[in-house]
């Protein structure tokens, strides 16, 4: 196991974590309808960054990789809420469906799942 794709990982989440308050700036939580687009915008980055984590994968053996698809998913849920963790599930869904493979049924149940 390499450990530059361990660093490579954090640093993939700690820059969607940057984004993460930017949006805070860009669309106050005083309005409902700005609440809502937050959610969505940060939904759709994080469903990117879930995307980016299965690309930045880490190999443990030969033709055996994990990633950590789930942390970015996770994380928006809890600051953003079920809505937001959903989208980047489904974005994330569609990536892992469009790859195939004879894990992409169970990956896509483990992004739906998170």
């Amino acid at each position: 196991m390499n450990p530059y794709h361990a660093i490579e990982a954090i640093g993939i989440v700690i820059s969607g974590l940057l984004f993460y308050s930017y949006t805070h700036s860009w669309f106050p939580p005083v309005h409902p309808r700005s609440r809502l687009r937050r959610a969505l915008l940060n939904g759709v980055a994080f469903g990117g960054i879930t995307v980016a984590m299965m690309i930045a994968r880490i190999e443990v053996e030969p033709g055996i990789f994990i990633d950590a698809r789930a942390v970015p998913v996770a994380l928006i849920a809890l600051f953003e809420g079920g809505p937001a963790g959903l989208v980047a599930a489904l974005v994330g869904a569609a990536y892992r469906l469009w790859l195939g493979g004879s894990g992409a049924w169970p990956g896509v149940a483990s992004l739906i799942g998170t």
